[in-house]
């Protein structure tokens, strides 16, 4: 694809890790928050490696009866106790991963934001993220939804990682659970950083 193309993709709470290889690859990064909220996508949920295998963790959207929203208005459901479940979750996912000292405290914290809504929750944290992962991540956040020629579109209706495109997978790596589970591809930054720690952004760039 070369490095010159053109991609757009959603806001999402917690980076998948093929999102940040094809952004790092190209110099023209579209983040549009302004498309309609898709369920049960990457928007809101992320994956992991669990003991059971590939396990999806949400950040439960408050309901707006069928009436279409902008991703970035989608407003945070905090009745659930959802935060409490996803750090347990990871606590047993990456207890006994490398370089889960070195991180839980700054995943948590990223968790913890207490953000309104999805737009929020990206605009307070993706920064985070890029930084813990040691990379720089110029991109355009969208003030309507961006209906440019994209050559690379990930708004698309993505529920699981084996649905991103081969090119931005990253090169197998150790991870935790691994000698019952095959490699696991495309999960979030979060396996990442907990089996490879500082290695994560070469890891992203190769």
């Amino acid at each position: 694809m070369g490095t010159n193309f053109r991609m757009c993709s959603p806001m999402c709470a917690v980076p998948p890790i093929p999102m940040i290889r094809l952004c790092l690859q190209t110099g023209d990064v579209c983040i549009d928050g302004k498309e309609n909220y898709i369920k049960q996508s990457f928007r809101n949920r992320y994956h992991i490696l669990t003991a059971g295998g590939v396990k999806a963790l949400s950040i439960p959207v408050k309901h707006t009866g069928g009436t279409p929203i902008a991703t970035c208005d989608a407003r945070i459901e905090y009745r659930k106790p959802w935060l409490r479940d996803h750090l347990r979750t990871l606590k047993a996912a990456y207890a006994s991963a490398p370089f889960y000292i070195h991180y839980a405290e700054a995943i948590e914290d990223i968790l913890a934001c207490g953000a309104a809504t999805l737009g929020e929750f990206f605009s307070q944290n993706f920064e985070k993220w890029c930084a813990l992962l040691k990379v720089t991540l110029p991109y355009r956040l969208t003030e309507t939804y961006a209906q440019e020629n994209f050559e690379l579109d990930l708004r698309q209706k993505i529920k699981h990682p084996s649905a991103f495109p081969e090119v931005g997978a990253v090169a197998p790596y150790p991870q935790v659970f691994d000698d019952r589970h095959p490699f696991a591809p495309n999960l979030s930054v979060i396996d990442l950083l907990m089996n490879e720690g500082p290695a994560a952004g070469a890891l992203l760039k190769a």
